[in-house]
């Protein structure tokens, strides 16, 4: 049914170069982000790797930094960001370029094709609060060379890595699931900053929506969502307005949610996809759901089990925790805090209080921090807290080692599952795991 809703398609060189044109540069930053890799083979320095990022006005810019290993330099930099488009409108329109500061280094590209990103998706790039276009094109035989699959020895100041694919993975917070980046490219990513959904609230059947528009001349939005499951789809109803805060109520019971923002004359300005039978999929933090009264009474009558853990009281940080780490090592699961390990309800006195709690145990005593979202159900006067499966497996108690779910109980992960965690993290680029395996 998710594919119903899928408005992703692939834009070509005439839509980037509109969208180039058309931008309001007053909503980007006066620096930009240049990264770089290059490989020496047969005494000639070749580009295999060129990717040039604009910023929001307000993003934070990273810090400059350039590897240089034997045979090949990563550099990673802020540039001014009108001087950058000057020489990217020329590569846009296939003219051979040099890259700043790179100036005996000649690029040419061809075949670009382009996707528009939702805010906060995990796509291509590290998560932008904003929407984006990204744009890749394949830079042209003869001006490039192939990346370079020999592990990167570390030096004096420069890390190790496995291979320049996980370095330009990890340097350049590239998020992709294949070891494979493809061959010799160039990106262009364009963040979208007129306007954005800021938060999603799902609340049984209520549907709460803010947004954020930045558009000088604002027109007005329309906030729409679509739900779907394997027997229906549906539309609700359009909300027009120039307010930044909507509502909107569902009927049905869908397992999957899609949200649109977009501007009164139908250009789609952001989205949120929600997969409401399976939280763990759900890895936008700008996106929460709480369960309805007869949702939380009908997982109580089932009691304990492989992603559902009952806590009476807050009283140590070490069996909460322990049972976030072994969530967070799994599929992720829920801790309804309140409820007895007989399924008794037995109340939570100070919800504010024990929320904030739950939030400063996570950042104390979870290694790496985990992602959860806890809320107070008002009407069965218990604390839920949804724990998302984790994408820096695997997580640790502080002090206390590394947990798993079996059944019913969180048990200590033996060597072998944590080796297995840590093998199957260091495929998806995270080179620290990588040095401290080694």
């Amino acid at each position: 049914m998710v594919n119903r809703f899928d408005l992703e398609k692939k834009y070509d060189l005439n839509h980037l170069k509109k969208i180039m044109s058309d931008m309001d540069h007053s909503l980007l930053d006066e620096k930009a982000v240049l990264g770089l890799a290059t490989n020496r083979h047969e005494g000639k320095t070749k580009p295999c790797f060129a990717m040039l990022v604009l910023l929001p006005r307000g993003d934070p810019i990273p810090d400059d930094l350039q590897y240089d290993y034997e045979d090949c330099v990563i550099v990673h930099r802020s540039v001014d960001r009108k001087s950058a488009m000057d020489r990217i409108n020329e590569v846009v329109w296939g003219q051979e370029i040099c890259m700043p500061d790179r100036d005996g280094m000649p690029i040419k590209v061809e075949g670009w094709v382009g996707n528009f990103v939702p805010s906060m998706m995990p796509w291509g790039y590290t998560r932008s609060t904003f929407p984006w276009w990204c744009y890749r094109a394949t830079m042209s035989e003869g001006f490039s060379s192939a990346p370079y699959h020999d592990a990167l020895a570390g030096g004096k100041d420069n890390p190790p890595y496995p291979s320049l694919q996980e370095a330009l993975k990890h340097v350049f917070s590239l998020e992709t699931e294949t070891n494979d980046l493809g061959g010799p490219s160039f990106t262009i990513v364009v963040p979208d900053a007129r306007a954005r959904i800021n938060e999603v609230g799902i609340s049984g059947r209520r549907i709460e929506v803010e947004v954020d528009d930045r558009r000088s001349a604002s027109d007005g939005l329309v906030v729409q969502a679509f739900a779907s499951n394997s027997k229906f789809t549906t539309s609700l109803p359009k909300i027009e307005t120039d307010g930044y805060r909507y509502q909107l109520d569902l009927d049905g019971k869908p397992n999957f949610l899609m949200v649109t923002l977009c501007s009164s004359a139908g250009e789609v300005l952001d989205m949120k996809r929600i997969f409401l039978d399976s939280r763990s999929r759900n890895w936008d933090p700008t996106v929460t759901i709480e369960d309805s009264k007869d949702d939380l009474q009908t997982i109580i009558r089932s009691g304990e089990g492989i992603d559902v853990e009952f806590k009476s009281q807050l009283n140590t940080p070490h069996k909460f925790i322990d049972s976030v780490v072994s969530f967070s090592n799994g599929n992720g699961g829920k801790i309804l805090v309140g409820v007895d390990d007989n399924g008794k309800i037995v109340k939570v006195e100070d919800h504010r209080s024990a929320i904030a709690i739950i939030h400063t145990w996570a950042s104390q005593y979870c290694d790496p921090k985990p992602l959860l979202h806890a809320y107070y159900s008002q009407e069965l006067k218990i604390v839920v807290v949804d724990v998302v499966q984790g994408d820096n497996k695997p997580y640790f108690m502080r002090d206390n080692g590394c947990f798993v779910r079996q059944g019913g109980m969180d048990v200590p992960a033996s060597r072998s599952e944590v080796k297995d965690m840590v093998d199957k993290q260091s495929k998806q680029s995270r080179p620290e795991v990588w040095w401290g395996s080694r």
